[in-house]
C-alpha cells in the first residue's frame, strides 16, 4: 500500500497512555515511508508496526517525534539521512527486522538523543559483542533490547 494523503487522513490518530500523540499505521502493507511531511510534525509516536519496509529513510524533518515503532517489516538497515530527520527520537524499536550485520546499524549511531532501542528477534542481535558495540557507539542508550544498560 502506498502511504498516500488518504492512508494518512484515514489513520486512526489518538492520544496515548503516556499522554502523547500517536499516528497509527500498523497492519497496511506499507513498502515505503512518503508524503509523512502531511502529518505536519502533529505526533509523539508514529506506530509502523508489522508493515513491509525494507528500508529506514525518507523521513521529513519531524522534530517532535520521540517514537517509532517499527517492528515486523523487513528492515535491513538503518539510512544515515534519517537522524537528522528525526533530532528528539528517544525510542527506536525495530524487534523482528532483517538488520543482519554491525554495519547496518550505523545510521542509528548518529541520533543524538536515543534512549531506548530494541532490535530483538534481527540476526544482528545474535553477533559476538553486538550489546557492547551499539552500547559504546550509542553514548545515551539507557535500555537496549528491553533491557537496561548498566553504567560500567
Amino acid at each position: 500500500m502506498k502511504l498516500d494523503y488518504d492512508v494518512l487522513t484515514n489513520a486512526l490518530s489518538f492520544i496515548d497512555a503516556a499522554k502523547e500523540r500517536c499516528l497509527d499505521l500498523r497492519n497496511l502493507k506499507i513498502a515505503r515511508i512518503e508524503n509523512l511531511a502531511m502529518t505536519r510534525d502533529l505526533n509523539d509516536t508514529i506506530d509502523l508496526t508489522n508493515n513491509e519496509l525494507v528500508v529506514l529513510a525518507d523521513f521529513p524533518l519531524l522534530p517532535r517525534l520521540h517514537t517509532l515503532l517499527l517492528s515486523h517489516n523487513r528492515i535491513t538497515q538503518i539510512a544515515p539521512t534519517v537522524a537528522p530527520a528525526l533530532p528528539n527520537l528517544t525510542n527506536l524499536i525495530l524487534s523482528n527486522n532483517q538488520i543482519a550485520e554491525l554495519d547496518d546499524l550505523a545510521g542509528l549511531f548518529a541520533f543524538k538523543n536515543l534512549v531506548r532501542a530494541a532490535f530483538v528477534g534481527c540476526p544482528v542481535s545474535a553477533k559476538k559483542n553486538y550489546r557492547l558495540y551499539v552500547i559504546s557507539r550509542c553514548k545515551n542508550i539507557r535500555v537496549l533490547d528491553f533491557r537496561r544498560v548498566k553504567d560500567l
